[in-house]
């Protein structure tokens, strides 16, 4: 096959290429193509309708993006066919973002299960239903390894009642900034104009995520697939969304802002294992004190991060 033919068949946008070169990992990440799928494999089903945690990824009518906590109880994701994935708000307990939706039908989807540390990614388009459901039509759907996946059991679920209010900022406070200092996990939420959003997971030990500033949020870029969706995501497009969750009380941190990757090696070389750093100047923060009522017990890390 020659080489036109090869790059006309790469499922690669221009930013994520842009990234593969540079990190010197394009031919291994053309060898990864065939992980994308246009459906949800049949064996995967079963797995998504018990599960009890997501995070979708959406863009406001501001062109903020955010990444959005959805939980629940088992059945809240409805496979619907394996072309489509339903967020059925009666099993789910967190507010569901269908202004943005509304607004703006690229979404991005992370299904995570903390237990036994399995995680699927679905992006796609959605359009919200009468009864209030997000209907997600797949346009890529993939597994991700359990790398930097801290395992965790649902304990118990509180007996407060979610809050769907939230403290709205536009800096992190002094206790916003010691949420995310300790934080082991997060999720990141990026976007490409025309080829779609993702959500993704980060893991590291605490400290591996620095509220550096009132305005400024900086993390590793550890070793991953090498296929750089969220990197390349932000060559293209700064706008990203983070999310922190206190998994002992239920609050989340959501920050959008916008993202740029440093790839000065001296600074990397300051974090384990990092390869470069990512900088997320702050634009707006949402602290919503009980957005879940799921309490989960930490049972370890990672076995990369040991």
């Amino acid at each position: 096959m020659d080489r036109a033919s090869q790059t006309s068949m790469r499922p690669w946008h221009e930013g994520e290429l842009e990234v593969q070169e540079r990190a010197g990992v394009r031919q291994e990440a053309d060898e990864l193509s065939g992980m994308y799928r246009r459906q949800i494999p049949a064996a995967m089903a079963g797995f998504l309708s018990q599960q009890q945690f997501a995070v979708l990824s959406t863009a406001d009518e501001n062109g903020r993006v955010w990444a959005n906590l959805i939980a629940g109880q088992p059945g809240m994701l409805e496979v619907r066919s394996l072309n489509q994935i339903v967020l059925l708000p009666g099993n789910i307990e967190t507010s569901l973002p269908t202004a943005d939706v509304q607004h703006d039908a690229a979404v991005g989807l992370i299904v995570i299960d903390f237990s036994r540390r399995i995680r699927a990614r679905i992006n796609g388009s959605a359009h919200i239903e009468e009864d209030g459901s997000i209907a997600l039509t797949i346009a890529q759907f993939y597994g991700n390894c359990s790398q930097y996946i801290q395992r965790r059991v649902i304990e118990e679920s509180s007996l407060d009642k979610p809050g769907a209010n939230s403290g709205v900022s536009h800096t992190l406070s002094a206790s916003q900034r010691e949420m995310i200092e300790r934080a082991d996990t997060f999720f990141i939420a990026s976007r490409h104009p025309t080829h779609g959003a993702d959500a993704s997971h980060r893991g590291g030990k605490p400290g591996f995520v620095q509220g550096a500033a009132p305005e400024r949020i900086s993390f590793p870029d550890y070793p991953g697939n090498k296929m750089f969706n969220t990197l390349g995501n932000i060559a293209v497009n700064p706008a990203v969304g983070l999310l922190f969750v206190d998994f002992e009380s239920g609050r989340t941190l959501q920050v959008s802002g916008r993202a740029r990757v440093d790839w000065d090696r001296d600074r990397s070389a300051k974090f384990d294992m990092a390869q470069r750093v990512v900088d997320v100047q702050v634009e707006e923060v949402r602290d919503t004190e009980h957005a879940t009522s799921l309490r989960y017990r930490f049972i370890g890390y990672s076995p990369t991060l040991e």
